[in-house]
């Protein structure tokens, strides 16, 4: 029910409006609007007669007259009632109605009320269900719907023939007539896409439904035919061109194009292109098959499927050559060659051989051999027989496969080989030099065979002081050992080989050396068992050799009381005395050890003795140290405390001091004066210059104990150059210039097909100096030549060198003025 109220006619209380109120109902077809009731209501009561009512709108009809009013005050009176049926239409109608009341003289106004209705559109009917489209035949679909008739049949297309993935194109009619059910259409769907179907109903107003699209496709074409005439041509392993045939049709459209390859480390199919263009019809395959194979396999496809495979014939890449074959000879005549297979894919094998008549100059060119060739590629070996017995013979594989060419690979020649022959003399190793007349001699050699084969059998034979020659034979053992040692004298020895060959080898040189006595060597100083009361160790030995040869080298070893080692040193000369570095510890147990080398090269036994080391400290000296720079020498001075036999620990007189210069923070200690008396004094003048120097100064009893007093650091400032020669000291001072080398031996080789020379390193070369100075007037005097000449010189430089050296250019000197001279030499390290 709606209500619509118009405005108020007239002024103060003498006014009045219209109200009408109504209401719509439908059916399929037609709506009914009701005017329930058309009133007047006013504000002050009024009756009236002559007046006009009109109605007007496109809902009813117009018309006028006068109604009988007769309303009291604050009410309304209903004027007039009615209603009207309207036709729906196929879309919503927006109708009017409006009504006005005049010639109320009371009022004298005229009050009008009006409203719009819309009347519905005719409800458009249900949509369609359960669409399908499904393939009846390869040119045919049948369609279907639920819901009832239809009114209106469409469809659509892929854009592309065959290829499901497309897009859509446009919706088509099919049919625009009432359909009262599916059935199997032909005439509007094309062979080779795929298909889709919406449909829509209509009812008598001619109202549309939505549609209702299909959820499926109907596919109307097969998977295409498989490729043809697969083939496969080589350009390299890794290039391969694989080219095939095949059309499309309507009824099994192609649309794309699948390779597969079969073949590397997997051994397994394996994708190379998928999805290419339909049109494509070769392809060129980059997977390297060297050492492989190599299979390819087509096929066509669409959405519908996939063709069957086609496939090409197998392709071979370049095999792995063998190893290089090895060559032994059989029995006296046969020639076992033997290689190592390395190709995975290989159809054959070859086995060529060289030759040579000329010792190995020359050689033929590698020919097949007749009945080795054709082989199955997993040979391994292969006993050839009938070759030339002149010759030297050499050995190769070649291995091919013949698809889709024929390629091959060579190994190159293995060892060389000749026939049996005897074979050179044997190379003697042991014994080359002096031997001991106290032990068993191995005597030992090296077969040299011409044609490769081992040793079967030797001889060896020797003689001392060219007595009869002993001969002893062996089998393949490639030394022998007499059953007791040789006398002494002069021995000879050789010895021959046999291999395969019946024939010996040559004797082989003789060799000559010494059966000798080894030397002995005593310790007569101290005794075994002995107590030292020293804290150094000097030993006195003996020395004897029975052939008179001097000592040329010793070795001094001390142990500790658990047998670990201290100290070990060898020294080369002869020597009487042993002097131990080691500072031994008051009431340890030691063992000391001596051995030496005679000229004969023989080595003696091990002289060792036992001792208790029991001693009394001197005291500690107390070192003084000043640097002179003017005169280039430390001043040194020692203090020394008498001894207290009855303190506790007791301590001995000093008999001695030795003071010691430490360059190195005290790692290791020169001797800068030994046997210094009690309280005296010394100067160095062999320190080196602008240097930190540290001495010390050690007390030593008149049993040979020590003990080791603090030491000193001093600065050795110095702007001179120091020479001491045998002439005397020599300073130099005046715009000094110094070169050193500290160069290292270098040779270059140039060696074959080396671009560039190869670097040798050879010994150090002495360091050297070279020296350039003026002198100043009044220096000239101080610098005598002679007194540089003759001998070694001790030279310091401002540097921080400090070596012996000879003079091996110079000394130079040159006056340019009567105020200046120059001088120039140059020194080159040698041992002191």
């Amino acid at each position: 029910m709606a209500t619509a109220t118009g405005s108020w006619a007239g002024s103060g209380n003498r006014r009045m409006r219209l109200i009408v109120t109504y209401s719509l109902s439908s059916t399929d077809s037609k709506t009914t609007v009701d005017i329930s009731s058309l009133k007047v209501e006013a504000v002050y009561g009024f009756s009236d007669s002559d007046n006009t009512l009109t109605r007007s709108g496109s809902l009813f009809d117009g018309g006028e007259g006068a109604v009988d009013i007769d309303v009291s005050s604050g009410g309304t009176q209903t004027l007039w009632s009615g209603s009207k049926t309207v036709d729906r239409g196929s879309s919503d109608q927006k109708l009017t109605m409006a009504w006005s009341l005049s010639g109320i003289d009371y009022v004298g106004a005229t009050a009008t009320v009006s409203a719009t209705v819309t009347i519905p559109a005719v409800p458009a009917p249900d949509a369609p269900t359960s669409v399908g489209i499904a393939r009846e035949s390869i040119s045919s679909v049948k369609l279907t719907w639920g819901g009832g008739d239809v009114h209106h049949i469409q469809a659509r297309r892929r854009a592309t023939a065959g290829d499901a993935t497309s897009s859509w194109g446009s919706w088509g009619d099919v049919s625009t007539s009432t359909q009262s059910s599916g059935g199997v259409w032909s005439s509007a769907f094309d062979t080779g896409y795929d298909w889709q179907i919406r449909v829509r109903r209509r009812n008598s107003a001619g109202v549309y439904s939505s549609w209702t699209t299909s959820s499926n496709s109907a596919r109307l074409y097969d998977a295409p035919s498989a490729p043809t005439s697969a083939s496969v041509t080589r350009t390299n392993d890794a290039s391969h061109k694989v080219a095939f045939a095949g059309a499309t049709a309507t009824s099994k459209p192609l649309r794309w194009v699948d390779v597969q390859i079969y073949g590397g480390v997997s051994q397994e199919w394996r994708d190379q292109a998928t999805s290419l263009a339909a049109s494509t019809r070769s392809y060129t395959s980059t997977t390297n098959i060297a050492d492989n194979t190599g299979r390819w396999r087509i096929r066509f496809r669409n959405s519908a499927g996939s063709s069957a495979w086609v496939y090409t014939s197998t392709a071979y890449g370049t095999p792995k050559a063998t190893s290089k074959p090895a060559a032994k000879r059989s029995g006296t005549s046969n020639v076992i060659v033997s290689w190592t297979n390395n190709a995975r894919f290989a159809v054959g094998l070859d086995v060529r051989a060289a030759s040579s008549t000329d010792g190995g100059t020359t050689w033929s060119s590698y020919a097949a051999i007749t009945g080795h060739t054709g082989l199955s590629a997993s040979t391994t070996s292969r006993t050839i027989t009938g070759l030339d017995a002149s010759r030297l013979w050499k050995f190769e594989t070649r291995v091919y496969v013949t698809s889709p060419s024929t390629l091959s690979v060579y190994s190159g020649g293995g060892n060389v080989l000749q026939l049996l022959s005897a074979p050179s003399a044997p190379t003697l190793l042991t014994p080359l030099s002096t031997i001991s007349d106290q032990d068993r001699t191995r005597f030992s050699w090296r077969h040299n065979p011409i044609d490769g084969s081992d040793q079967e059998a030797a001889e060896v034979r020797y003689r001392v002081d060219g007595a009869a020659w002993t001969t002893q034979q062996t089998g393949v053992s490639d030394y022998f050992d007499t059953l007791e040692p040789l006398a002494a004298g002069a021995l000879e020895w050789q010895a021959r080989t046999r291999g395969s060959h019946a024939d010996y080898s040559p004797w082989s040189g003789v060799a000559s050396l010494l059966v000798a006595s080894p030397p002995a060597v005593t310790i007569l100083d101290p005794v075994d068992g002995a107590t030292l009361a020293s804290n150094r160790l000097v030993l006195t030995i003996g020395w004897d050799d029975a052939q008179d040869a001097a000592m040329i080298r010793r070795t001094r070893r001390l142990r500790d009381e658990a047998g670990e080692i201290l100290e070990e040193v060898t020294t080369s000369g002869a020597t009487d005395t042993i002097t131990f570095t080691t500072r031994l510890a008051d009431g340890g147990s030691y063992t000391a050890e001596v051995e030496a080398t005679s000229g004969t090269g023989l080595t003696s036994g091990v002289a060792s003795i036992a001792l208790t080391v029991d001693y009394i400290d001197p005291v500690a000296p107390i070192l003084t140290a000043a640097w002179v720079e003017a005169s280039g020498l430390a001043v040194l001075g020692v203090v020394n405390t008498p001894g207290d036999m009855g303190a506790d620990p007791p301590t001995a007189d000093t008999a001695s001091n030795r003071i010691e210069r430490s360059t190195d923070s005290g790692l290791t200690w020169a001797t800068v004066v030994d046997g210094l008396e009690p309280d005296g004094g010394a100067t160095d003048t062999m320190v080196p210059l602008n240097t930190r120097v540290t001495y010390r100064a050690v007390a030593v009893s008149a049993m040979g104990a020590e003990t080791i007093g603090d030491s000193i650091d001093v600065t050795t400032t110095s702007h001179l150059l120091w020479i001491a020669g045998p002439g005397g000291d020599v300073a130099i001072e005046w715009n000094l210039g110094l070169q050193a080398d500290h160069g290292q031996e270098v040779v270059l080789e140039q060696y074959y097909r080396r671009p560039k020379p190869t670097s040798h390193y050879g010994d150090g070369r002495p360091f050297s100096l070279q020296i350039s100075a003026v002198l100043a007037e009044g220096h000239r005097d101080t610098f005598i030549p002679d007194h540089l000449l003759g001998d070694d010189v001790f030279c310091r430089d401002p540097e921080g060198h400090a070596f012996w050296a000879a003079v091996t250019s110079g000394p130079s000197l040159n006056s340019s003025t009567t105020r200046e001279a120059t001088v120039s030499m140059t020194l080159e390290a040698v041992d002191a």
